[in-house]
């Protein structure tokens, strides 16, 4: 093995030293695009609730820093009947609770812009503790969001969402004085 010089150790580490920092402005920019984009999270909350029904809202949200755009929810038709009763299928006019439901993962549904911090909300149907109600309690859809930011960057999300009520989320809730009066 050859003997190197100190010019040759000087040009091995100037070479490593360049290496690593393009390492290490790859992974900089790679961890700043990461952080600074938007993050879209869709979930099932409680808009009413009594002691017969509950009726729902389905709320997008943005948590990230950057606005989102052309935001758009898609879901299975046979996935979402699935979760809803079987009365349902008899009544899928446009003016029904199963069409506004389903116009939320549909191309009427996309939201143009949601800025970062913001939310949009979607009645969504409703639960009851006999054989009227819409969803099947607990249930839980299997959703996908597509939404691209301001650059371009296109980002797709599988999420899960649960028609379950979000004021307890575990079924059990102290009563206030306010519920009293």
């Amino acid at each position: 093995m050859p003997q190197l010089s100190p010019d040759d150790w000087k040009t091995l580490m100037s070479a490593s030293a360049l290496i690593v920092s393009l390492c290490s402005l790859w992974i900089s920019r790679r961890n700043w695009l990461q952080s600074n984009r938007p993050i879209i999270s869709a979930t099932v909350e409680t808009y009413a609730g009594g002691n017969e029904s509950i009726a729902y809202n389905l709320v997008v949200t943005n948590t990230g820093n950057r606005p989102a755009v052309s935001v758009r929810l898609f879901v299975s038709t046979d996935g979402a009947e699935k979760c809803m009763a079987p009365w349902v299928e008899k009544f899928k006019g446009s003016s029904t609770t199963y069409a506004h439901v389903l116009r939320c993962f549909s191309e009427k549904g996309e939201i143009p812009l949601l800025a970062n911090g913001k939310s949009m909300t979607n009645s969504f149907g409703y639960t009851r503790g006999d054989e009227e109600t819409f969803w099947h309690y607990g249930s839980t859809l299997r959703i996908t969001i597509r939404y691209w930011d301001l650059d371009g960057r296109k980002y797709i999300v599988h999420q899960p969402i649960r028609i379950k009520d979000s004021e307890a989320f575990a079924g059990g809730m102290w009563k206030t004085r306010e519920d009293e009066s």
